[in-house]
């Protein structure tokens, strides 16, 4: 067989991922962080309620309402096009639908950062570390 430049290509099948154009790779992005979250709600955890027992204040609502605003912002600015008017119908369900993928994302990367600090800290000085985090 003669050597080719498509010869070779047995040897880039590790390097295919790079050459996919940006939609595909978002496309796949997206995929890799639904299938991360699934069997989660857009809400907190138990487990991370349970880490927010022992604080004074407890921070979980405001906390709660600035995932809310922030969302809502972010639905308002996703179904707008270019010139700053609102687009109904799909635009809205998949802005909707990505808040809610943010949102767990949100929750569940707070509890995993919380429950790190929690093991590292282990003091009375646990609670403050817990309310500055937030």
């Amino acid at each position: 067989m003669p050597a080719t430049p498509l010869t070779g290509k047995k040897y880039l099948e590790g390097k295919d991922d790079n050459l996919q154009c940006p939609i595909s790779q978002a496309t796949q992005s997206v995929s890799l962080l639904q299938a991360m979250l699934s069997g989660r709600r857009p809400e907190p955890s138990d487990g991370l309620k349970t880490l927010l027992v022992g604080c004074s204040k407890d921070p979980l609502p405001s906390t709660v309402e600035r995932v809310k605003k922030l969302s809502e912002l972010f639905c308002e600015n996703y179904s707008k096009n270019k010139k700053g008017e609102s687009q109904p119908g799909l635009f809205l369900e998949f802005a909707h639908y990505r808040s809610q993928l943010g949102q767990t994302l949100y929750f569940r990367l707070l509890e995993n950062i919380l429950s790190a600090e929690l093991k590292q800290v282990k003091s009375d000085k646990a609670e403050l570390t817990v309310s500055e985090t937030i």
